[in-house]
């Protein structure tokens, strides 16, 4: 039985890793990473509504198709956790446009699960009236739905270690609002897989430090020039021979010299963003001419901090 007294909007960013290091692995087989996250205006949007119990999730959005079945989404998975920690919940209906693409690196089903659950705190609060105490223990048991979603529970920029849960806040700065390209393969790369393959190919991984990262300070600003210099991604390392088309294509884009390129996350989307100032006319039109050339998507975003529902 569902109850229309009241309902939310969540917005869900993608998010780009900026730097992301494998400094090791630990004994249960879980990669130790070195991190520089930051979210952007690219989104998929979540609408939740007081409900008896679950009340279903509707998919809807360009990558709808692709989000596999509803038991195994994230955002049903993330209710359970609620429930779990809150079991007098009453419940909620979602809906959830999925924009972001799929099996790309950019973090859009760990963020649906990050809204849902900023979402079901909402809900409780007004169903309730009151704070909700349980909140820190359900941040601390994101984790457990992705390694992603501890961040995208707050989003902005970011300093990320261990398994992902170790988060150091940065200040945004003249970052917010960049322009930035999101260029997407039409071959998606599972993560899990992605992984395994780094496992068989590297078994003795050294432990190691990611001393230029370490060296940021968390109250200095970051300039577009300074991240550019932070740009690096350890899985491009393997990339050659797990995904030979999409490292083409990021090779192709790197010969704009003006340009900042990279993968994120395990892929397979990579960025790009001007190493000093805004973007060309003529930086835009040789992206789409690589694109159209070698078959991948570009959408245009900026990077943004995330406040509840706002893009700001």
């Amino acid at each position: 039985m569902g109850t229309n007294s009241y309902s939310i909007t969540e917005i869900a960013p993608a998010k780009l890793n900026i730097r992301l290091r494998i400094i090791g692995r630990r004994a249960d087989g879980y990669h130790l990473l070195s991190m520089l996250a930051v979210t952007i205006s690219l989104h998929d949007q979540l609408d939740a509504a007081s409900w008896q119990g679950w009340g279903g999730l509707k998919l809807s959005g360009a990558y709808a198709a692709e989000s596999g079945p509803v038991q195994q989404n994230l955002v049903y998975r993330a209710f359970n956790l609620f429930m779990r920690h809150c079991p007098d919940f009453s419940g909620a209906q979602i809906s959830l446009k999925k924009m972001i693409p799929v099996g790309a690196g950019l973090g859009g089903g760990s963020s649906d699960a990050a809204a849902a659950l900023r979402a079901f705190k909402r809900l409780y609060e007004h169903q309730t009236g009151s704070s909700l105490v349980e909140w820190p223990s359900i941040v601390g048991a994101a984790l457990s739905l992705g390694a992603d979603v501890p961040f995208l529970l707050q989003g902005g920029n970011c300093k990320i270690s261990g398994i992902g849960e170790v988060l150091e806040p940065l200040p945004i700065g003249e970052l917010l609002h960049t322009p930035v390209l999101v260029c997407v393969p039409q071959q998606p790369i599972a993560t899990k897989g992605f992984y395994a393959f780094i496992r068989q190919t590297n078994p003795t991984l050294e432990q190691k430090a990611d001393h230029e990262l370490n060296l940021l300070s968390s109250d200095e600003p970051l300039s577009i020039t300074r991240l550019a210099q932070l740009c690096a991604n350890d899985f491009e390392n393997y990339l050659p021979r797990y995904c030979p088309e999409v490292w083409a294509q990021l090779q192709a884009l790197r010969e704009i010299s003006s340009l900042c390129c990279g993968l994120t996350g395990s892929g397979s989307a990579f960025f790009a963003f001007p190493r000093v100032g805004q973007f060309t006319t003529e930086d835009i039109s040789a992206v789409h001419c690589i694109a159209d050339r070698m078959g991948f998507q570009v959408h245009e975003a900026r990077f943004v901090d995330v406040s509840n529902s706002r893009l700001d």
